[in-house]
């Protein structure tokens, strides 16, 4: 005998039955959704935690650990440097503290002290953390003011520079393009009384022009971009760091309109003074490079 309260179970395991499956399949889609996103950051990503756990440990803690696999890998390196303790290892790598360097301490704890934290691999001579190279955020006021020019100086420089000309015309298209992104960088010996080596109008450019002057010289033809770079953050309001970004636009302009250009060039003013940017080699001076 049919009664109505089969058929209502019936309907209501059925309805119920439906949502469950629905329920599965949208926790089924979920789990794909979040594994492929999971999937995909970890895969952009794992080279940068890689980068960040070994970057913990030292250059004696990392062959020490290649070495535990092959034991050749470590022969030559400790005959010249000094094992690193098992306990100082495990505290880097738990704490991303280094305990023979005191910066691992404070660089994270004092303000712009980040900034400084520079490993050197190999160390030129005279080389060492406190005269490699380092940025300094000069506020856009300072590299736009006028200063007092020692202009007997450039016209001296000039005329100790004469270019050198080789016989023929310039010969193609331009294949080097020079440019400037902290064009207001200048030198002190320039700059009489002045405290910060920038002005708007005595700087890099000088060198740029220079440098097109000689390569044409040879038969390069070359293409100086002279923009204020000083200037156009002033107009654009931005700070001195996003010179790269301004220069950037200026030099993809350049190669999207000359694809016979192979050398980019930017011209920048040393960090530090003469004494430590230049070698003198059998009395001749020469610029030091810096990597």
């Amino acid at each position: 005998m049919y009664k109505e309260g089969d058929a209502v179970k019936k309907y209501a395991t059925r309805i119920h039955g439906k949502k469950l499956i629905s329920l599965l399949l949208l926790y089924a889609l979920i789990v794909i959704m979040i594994a492929s996103i999971l999937t995909s950051f970890l895969h952009t990503m794992k080279s940068n935690y890689a980068n960040q756990w070994f970057g913990k440990v030292s250059m004696q803690g990392f062959v020490q650990m290649i070495e535990s696999e092959n034991r050749y890998y470590g022969f030559d390196y400790f005959k010249k440097n000094k094992r690193e303790s098992v306990g100082n290892l495990m505290f880097s790598i738990a704490t991303d503290l280094k305990i023979k360097d005191l910066r691992t301490f404070v660089g994270k704890e004092v303000p712009g002290m980040s900034k400084y934290y520079s490993n050197i691999i190999v160390a030129g001579e005279g080389t060492n953390l406190t005269n490699i190279p380092n940025e300094s955020s000069v506020p856009i006021e300072e590299v736009t003011k006028e200063r007092e020019i020692a202009k007997d100086k450039v016209t001296e420089a000039e005329k100790n520079n004469p270019v050198q000309k080789k016989n023929g015309a310039k010969k193609g298209e331009s294949a080097v393009y020079i440019y400037h992104t902290h064009s207001w960088e200048s030198f002190f010996p320039l700059l009489p009384g002045a405290t910060d080596p920038s002005s708007p109008d005595v700087n890099v450019s000088l060198l740029g022009k220079r440098m097109k002057e000689q390569l044409e010289g040879q038969g390069i033809p070359v293409v100086h971009d002279k923009t204020n770079m000083g200037d156009l953050l002033a107009s654009k309001k931005w700070v001195w760091y996003q010179s790269y970004k301004a220069s950037h636009e200026y030099v993809k302009e350049a190669l999207a309109q000359n694809n016979k250009i192979a050398f980019p060039i930017d011209i920048h003013r040393d960090d530090q003074r003469k004494k430590v940017t230049t070698k003198v080699i059998n009395g001749k001076s020469y610029a030091r490079l810096y990597f």
